[in-house]
C-alpha cells in the first residue's frame, strides 16, 4: 500500500487561503492599468470629421472643398 501524505483517519487536508478583501483604487489602477476609452487611441484617434476640420481652419465650406 503506498503511503499518503495525511493518513491518519480523521485528519483533512488543511484549506488554503484566500483573501476576501478587494483591491483599493490605486493598487487595482497599479496591477491592471488604466482602462482606455474608446477612439482615443490608435488610428481611430487621427481621424477628423469634415465640420471640426473646417472649425479649426476657420474657412468656409466652400474654401474647404
Amino acid at each position: 500500500m503506498p503511503k499518503q501524505k495525511f493518513a491518519r483517519p480523521g485528519k483533512k487536508k488543511p484549506k488554503s487561503q484566500k483573501t476576501t478583501a478587494k483591491l483599493s483604487a490605486k493598487r487595482k489602477l497599479s496591477r491592471m492599468g488604466k482602462k482606455q476609452k474608446k477612439g482615443h487611441a490608435g488610428i481611430v484617434s487621427n481621424f477628423i470629421t469634415r465640420t471640426k476640420a473646417i472649425k479649426r481652419l476657420q474657412i468656409t465650406l466652400r474654401d474647404f472643398r
